[in-house]
């Protein structure tokens, strides 16, 4: 019967693996995963990453209150919060007029942390409402809709990514 278990166990944290590599990010990031796997850092991990490749940023503060006990969970959690602080402080940039020079991160390859690193220093031109931000290949249009934060992200000038938040 222990075997079985021990069986189980693995099999079932394969398959949340295989999801993730296999690009099913939706049926990685969810709450049943987050809460069926919350003592598994290894899978919080991956459940964090899926909600990043989603966009969905609301996840990253459940993620986080789990990554906790071991060096490489304390390590994704920084990663997780940096990116969620720093979409938290483009809005409050668009919405609020926030200065964003006093706030310093460490370094991510996620969009978010290159559109906060240019809003910040001012690397950007504004147009209308718009702030455009040129990062070659990549070129990002940042402004408020309504209540929402849009990113529009283009490659060459075709739009790649088109993202919307609170």
């Amino acid at each position: 019967m222990r075997f079985l278990i021990v069986f189980l166990f693995v099999f079932l944290r394969a398959d949340v693996l295989s999801d993730y590599k296999n690009g099913k990010y939706q049926k990685v990031c969810n709450f049943s995963v987050l809460k069926k796997y919350r003592k598994d850092e290894r899978v919080l991990s991956l459940v964090g990453m899926a909600c990043l490749k989603l966009d969905k940023f609301y996840y990253l503060p459940h993620v986080v209150n789990y990554l906790h006990k071991t060096p490489y969970g304390i390590k994704n959690s920084i990663y997780f919060l940096t990116i969620y602080f720093q979409k938290k402080l483009i809005s409050s940039f668009l919405f609020l007029k926030t200065n964003l020079k006093a706030f310093s991160f460490p370094a991510t390859n996620h969009y978010i942390s290159t559109v906060f690193n240019a809003l910040k220093n001012g690397n950007y031109e504004k147009k209308g409402d718009k702030y455009i931000i040129s990062k070659p290949p990549f070129s990002y249009e940042v402004y408020k809709h309504k209540n929402e934060t849009v990113i529009k992200i283009y490659k060459k000038k075709k739009l790649m990514k088109f993202v919307r938040f609170f």
